[in-house]
């Protein structure tokens, strides 16, 4: 019935089927499944289960027949099957199949034939298998009348043929297969065992499927027991202190052989105690590339060598990407490779690719040595995506597969884009301190400042190995405890590889960064306190004490809260040493502070009002706290939440650990301490938040205070809200990105410039510089605008004594030091980054700037978010100062202090946007324009005053335009915006796209080259609450549906990027116990959802849906998507709704359907 089904047109594609016995076709005389010509073939999974077809017959006469076999034509899998007995005649003859179906990769696996052929074509196995692969197989018949010499033991014509056996003496001639005598040598050998694990890899399956063979004294046959995988029998425990030993050839065999069926060691040290040689001639990797078991554990090469690897190219794509290691899951370290031969489709000599969703992969401190000629060949590693390669040096020769077949032209490009002597592709891969003799390091696309090229000599040379003993001592105190390694230094490299031996440079930096913390604090007390107490009478107020307190409490703060959280295993005596300084240097200045406040009390009355104020602000900041960040600020946050674990309470990994793609040092001193405490569940950072604009309302408040005299507390207060309900402000509290805290920073800088407080305005330096580059320009600029007013107004006389009597070394020595110390992070920084740095670089940009890239920044920084109105009240306020009949008086409008901050605001916020007219970027975000708020919350109270002296016309004014912001925060209604952008449906609203409508660049319109070009929601969209708010639904939904870690979520026709279930480069978690996404996967009731975007058109036009789909899965569907064709589709496919949701909400709506396959198929696929 089997057969006739399949002749009659049934494919079985998707579907298996299990022989359950023998089967003795005597007498009957056998027609093959799948009739070469008609089209209609097998393609689903015949297991033989270890079973046997005796008296297999076909007995038409050769030369009529052209396609003969078990299987005439085959289009999917066949396994564990044998053809004990009978006789095929026929032109091309295979005895399990004779040849492959077009298009199709079919495979035959771990099957074998003692059946007599006959024919003008003859192949054991198979005749013309094509693109097929037969792996595992063996043949051991007769063959009887032969016209032709295409005849092979194994194929007669064309496959492709991994382990197969089969005997000359049956055949004549053998082609394609290994000797019969190896098949006894190998089934002698315990290295049986680890043949069957490749066949599991190779076919993607579970080894308990595969039957083994045994040998009999004569021949193989299939063994009564099922596989059994063999056990582990390393010497030690597998913890880093007693690592398991690999002691020679034989472990690392074992260590494949257990990867291969399923072990991944996570968490499992491995060391290795002797030199190996590689005794196969075509080495398979430790994880194959496709297989999905891929080594997750430590491999510590001990400082000793792998010999001889050698791997063979077989022409199957994906499955030829080899390396020592195929995919990594893990970390490889201290180890040398040398006499490598690798050849395939994307290879390196340690490892072809990582594996794995987090940060776990590295390769560390490793020498490679010999050729790599692959389509896409690299020294180290091809692609090792989310992986470290750090310390590493590769002596290798790269070529390609088929260079001789290209031009020059097409040679240069290629190895332009996929060849280098470290990775051949490093979309996010972290490469640190690597050198190699090739070409280049990696691809012309990406970068790593601190590798490069060298020459053979420059490598062997004595000042090499001392400059590469420092970076090893480096890596170990950045990257060591992150990875669990314990690297060794170098006392020789040479042509024929590296000696490992010592730590002396590595114990000298570990001892540094320890105590470098101790000492620098101390040496930071000791002149504070110094000039606290010595410093001139009149100087000594509470304001430097109380600058000094803030500062020191805000570190202390930092320190402790890491001390108790991320970092509580880090503590050492120095670190120790280091927290009790930091705290009584804190508590110091507060007892100073406090005791020279109180010589002169002063009596604060309540402001209600302000109160008021910052009560709502708080409501209305509440409301974001079930919100996680996506897009962009999942990059940031990630970043940070990833930095906090890295941070060990030392110099070198604060640096290092709060790369959040840029330096943010700055931000992360004041956002990252709740962090520590609350790991990846953001409410630490939107508790910080909080905290931060809650200070900034009031520190605001007081600004507009002392820069206009006249002006009422309500109207001050209205400035405060306008600043922070300004576009990319309040709508952007819960989105990380670092652009809303530079505007936070920048008003507590000005503030502390006009109260001549230079200790606090060179910290706010500090946090502006190391939070955004803009910020940091905003910093220089301002204070060099603001003191050249104030040389030019304040003083008298010539310039050099106008200059002179304003400067003081302490304040110009405080205002210089952030600057210096960004300069250095931008010359050595990179040196001391953990994660990765994607600082910008404008002078590479600024040719490529594209004319609505102008435009975009310029509507964005002067027009979107009502800026327009904002911009046309200081343009008339001007316009009126210069010009008008009746000029405001300046000194009833502004105190004189005041004036230097309001050109120095003026003239940095320019600054600012000729920053962003030069920066040159695939996508204009507009909250890059965000420091423009500082700008304009600072000038519009001034423009109000200027144009009226009535306090009820400034109240009333600046409330206006509070409410306008408040409004425009949760609901798009600016005309321009309306006007000029295009949106996006949501259902019950639109979201704009804040760019104009003629930008049809790709970054400017993510997912509109997908499917039906529905576009997907982004940060260009991002800039008040309602894509928030629209993101909520997605928590609506799910908290309803309550997902486990085995449910299956597909989005229709618009790309995941809009709901961001899983993240981006970083990853985010559904929290089970608490109902909420996460970034903290570390949580056991915490997983990654099984999520991917899907068209209407793969749904529609699929041959059979259980393959393209789960059985049981969740459609989610926006509101802009017809979800009528899809439906339809699965309903008539097989499927059958279980269940629906339907979240809505002002911001939008969506759908989500459970599809579950009916009873009736879900048996068929079983079966």
């Amino acid at each position: 019935m089997f057969r006739n089904l399949v002749n009659g047109g049934e494919s079985f594609e998707g579907r298996w089927f299990l022989q359950t016995a023998d089967i003795d076709l005597y007498k009957s005389e056998w027609k093959p499944i799948g009739i070469y010509g008609s089209g209609r073939y097998f393609q689903g999974v015949y297991n033989g289960g270890g079973h046997v077809i005796e008296n297999l017959q076909i007995k038409w006469n050769y030369g009529e027949v052209n396609n003969t076999g078990f299987f005439g034509v085959l289009g999917g899998m066949v396994m564990n099957l044998g053809i004990e007995s009978g006789v095929i005649n026929g032109n091309c003859v295979g005895s399990i199949a004779s040849h492959s179906m077009t298009g199709k990769q079919p495979v035959i696996i771990n099957c074998y034939s003692r059946a007599t052929l006959n024919g003008n074509r003859v192949g054991g196995i198979v005749d013309n298998f094509g693109s097929g692969l037969v792996i595992n197989c063996w043949y051991d018949g007769e063959t009887g009348r032969l016209n032709a010499p295409e005849t092979g033991s194994i194929a007669s014509y064309d496959a492709t043929l991994l382990d197969c056996y089969g005997a000359e003496d049956s055949m004549g001639v053998s082609v394609g297969g290994k000797a019969w005598e190896t098949a006894k040598d190998l089934t002698a050998d315990s290295q049986l065992h680890a043949r069957w694990v490749i066949c599991a890899i190779l076919m993607g399956a579970d080894v308990d499927m595969l039957t083994p063979f045994v040998w009999n004294g004569e021949t193989l046959a299939f063994a009564d027991k099922p596989f059994k995988k063999p056990s582990a029998s390393f010497d030690g425990d597998g913890t880093k202190q007693s690592p398991y030993l690999i002691q020679g050839y034989s472990d690392l065999l074992l260590l494949r052989t257990l990867v291969a069926t399923g072990e991944t060691f996570e968490n499992t040290w491995f060391r290795q105690t002797a030199d190996i040689v590689i005794e196969e001639e075509d080495w398979t990797p430790i994880g194959f590339y496709d297989s999905g078991r891929y080594f997750q554990g430590v491999y510590d090469g001990g400082g000793h060598n792998i010999d001889r690897l050698t791997c063979m190219d077989h022409g199957l794509g994906a499955w030829d990407c080899t390396g020592l290691f195929g995919r990594l899951g893990g970390v490889v370290a201290n180890l040398s490779v040398t006499n490598a031969d690798i050849r395939g489709e994307a290879c390196g000599i340690i490892a072809s690719a990582s594996a794995g969703y987090e940060r776990t992969m590295a390769i560390i401190n490793c020498y490679a040595q010999g050729a790599v000629c692959a389509n896409r060949p690299a020294g180290i590693a091809d692609f090792f995506d989310k992986g470290l390669i750090a310390g590493c040096i590769s002596d290798v020769s790269l070529s390609f597969l088929h260079e001789d077949e290209w031009s020059e032209e097409e040679l240069e490009r290629y190895q332009d884009t996929s060849m280098g002597g470290i990775t051949a592709c490093s979309v996010d891969t972290k490469v640190y301190a690597c050198f190699t003799t090739a070409d280049q390091v990696m691809p012309e696309a990406y970068r790593s400042a601190t590798s490069s090229i060298l020459s053979p000599e420059d490598l062997q040379s004595e000042a090499f190995l001392r400059k590469q003993n420092l970076r090893i001592a480096l890596i170990q105190q950045l990257f060591g405890d992150e990875y669990g390694v314990d690297l060794i230094q170098w006392t020789s490299l040479q042509k024929g590889g590296v000696q490992f031996g010592g730590s002396d440079m590595i114990e000298a930096v570990a001892l540094f960064n320890e105590y470098a913390m101790v000492l620098l604090t101390a040496a930071l007390m000791l002149i504070a306190l110094c000039a606290l107490a010595f410093g001139k009478k009149e100087k000594r107020s509470a304001a430097r004490p109380l600058a000094l307190a803030a500062i020191t409490g805000a570190v202390a703060f930092f320190v402790d809260c890491a001390a108790l959280g991320t970092a509580r295993q880090a503590l050492t005596p120095g670190r120790l040493i280091f927290i009790a300084e930091v705290n009584v240097f804190f508590l110091l200045a507060l007892i100073v502070a406090l005791k020279r406040g109180l010589r002169r009390p002063n009596a604060m009355r309540v402001n209600w009002g302000l109160l008021a104020a910052m009560a709502a602000l708080l409501v209305l900041e509440l409301l974001q706290f079930d919100t996680v960040p996506r897009y962009d600020a999942s990059l940031y946050y990630g970043s940070l939440a990833r930095g906090s674990r890295l941070f060990r309470l030392d110099l070198l990994t604060y640096i290092g650990a709060f790369v959040c793609w840029k330096w943010a040092q700055g931000t992360a001193l004041l956002i990252a301490p709740l962090e520590f405490l609350l790991p990846g569940r953001m409410i630490g950072v939107y508790i910080s938040n909080i905290v931060i604009t809650e200070i900034t309302l009031v520190v605001f408040y007081r600004l507009i205070r002392e820069m206009i005299p006249r002006i009422s507390r309500t109207a001050a207060l209205f400035s405060g809200l306008v600043l922070v309900l300004c576009p990319y402000q309040l709508g952007m509290f819960t989105y990380l990105c670092f652009d809303s805290h530079c505007v936070y920073f920048a008003v507590w800088f000005i503030y502390s410039y006009k109260r001549r407080n230079d200790l606090m305005t060179a910290f706010c330096g500090f946090l502006l510089f190391f939070t955004k580059i803009s910020g940091g320009a905003f910093y220089a600029v301002f204070l060099i605008a603001a003191a050249a007013t104030e040389v030019i107004m304040d003083y008298r006389g010539h310039l050099h004594r106008r200059i002179a009597k304003w400067w003081k070394w302490s304040r110009c020595l405080l205002w210089v030091l952030p600057a210096i110390a960004y300069l250095l992070s931008m010359r050595w920084g990179e040196w001391l980054t953990i994660q990765h740095f994607n600082g910008a670089n404008l002078v590479e940009s600024i040719a490529q700037k594209e004319l609505v890239s102008l435009e975009n920044t310029l509507v964005q920084s002067f027009v979107y978010g009502f800026r327009w109105l904002f911009a046309a009240i200081i343009a008339v306020a001007f316009i009126i100062y210069l010009y008008g009949p009746k000029k405001p008086d300046r000194a009833k409008v502004l105190s004189p202090r005041a004036v230097p901050v309001v050109v120095g605001v003026a003239l940095a916020g320019t600054a600012v946007l000729v920053m962003l007219l030069l920066y040159n970027s695939d996508a204009e975000c507009p909250r890059y324009t965000a420091l423009q708020n500082v700008v304009f919350a600072v000038l519009l109270p001034v423009s109000v005053c200027a144009l009226s002296c009535k306090t009820g016309v400034r109240n009333w004014t600046m409330a206006f335009l509070a409410a306008l912001l408040l409004v425009q925060t949760y609901w798009s209604f600016d005309p321009s915006i309306i006007a000029t952008c295009s949106g996006i449906d949501t259902g019950t609203n639109c979201l704009y796209r804040l760019a104009l409508d003629s930008d049809v660049r790709p970054g400017m319109n993510i997912g509109f080259d997908y499917g039906r070009r529905y576009g997907s929601v982004g940060d260009i969209y991002a800039y008040n609450a309602e894509y928030n708010f629209y993101n909520g639904l997605i928590n609506e939904a799910f908290r309803e549906i309550d997902p486990d870690q085995h449910d299956t979520f597909y989005v229709l026709d618009v790309i995941d990027y809009e709901m961001h279930l899983c993240g981006n480069q970083y990853f985010i978690y559904w929290d089970a116990a608490n109902k909420r996404f996460t970034y903290n996967g570390a949580d056991e009731n915490s997983f990654i959802l099984r999520q991917r975007s899907v068209r209407t058109e793969e749904i529609t036009e699929a041959a059979s849906l259980p393959l393209l789909l789960d059985e049981d899965f969740y459609l989610i569907v926006p509101a802009r998507v017809s979800a009528y064709e899809a439906v339809g589709a699965l309903r008539n496919g097989g499927y059958q709704l279980a269940d629906e949701y339907h979240p809505r909400s002002l911001y939008g709506a969506m759908d989500v359907y459970h599809f579950q396959m009916r009873e009736e198929e879900n048996g068929t696929q079983s079966a």
